[in-house]
């Protein structure tokens, strides 16, 4: 497991967090910011939810739904939600890099092993692929959403 993004405890991060939420909660028109005592308590709510989030894919996903129009302050699993793709998104581009011209279109390639047994593994594009796609993060999990539970008479 990686060290937290962002901690909770931090002042410096209240800060950085409370900036970055900034344009959400004006374009949302949500006005719960107006007390400093409210507003440390939800960044400090947000900084526990995007732990898991680094600072310049928080920018981005935040980018990302104040450009789509909101009328709402989206929750932090939303948020995380929004996070993720462009995590995804980066991954993605990343992993393409390696793998444009790879001469193994299933990217697996044979190999003897030292007992003489032919094997297949991944082939070194990919582990290259793989490992600048963990340079730029690792996949972040989605919020977690309860099923609503039927009320029982």
């Amino acid at each position: 497991m990686t060290a937290p993004f962002w901690d909770h405890r931090s002042d410096d991060d209240h800060k950085a967090m409370a900036k970055l939420l900034a344009p959400l909660v004006v374009a949302s028109q949500n006005r719960n910011f107006i007390d400093p005592q409210a507003a440390k308590a939800q960044t400090y709510t947000w900084r526990i939810s995007l732990a898991d989030v680094p600072r310049l894919i928080l920018e981005e996903a935040i980018t990302r739904i104040v450009t789509r129009g909101i009328t709402w302050m989206p929750k932090p699993g939303e948020v995380k939600d929004e996070c993720a793709k462009v995590l995804a998104e980066k991954r993605k581009a990343a992993m393409v890099l390696h793998l444009d011209g790879c001469e193994h279109s299933s990217h697996f390639e044979e190999f003897t092993d030292r007992n003489g047994v032919t094997r297949t593994r991944r082939c070194g594009c990919w582990q290259r692929a793989i490992t600048a796609a963990d340079r730029v993060g690792l996949p972040l999990s989605p919020a977690h959403r309860e099923e609503p539970k039927e009320i029982e008479a």
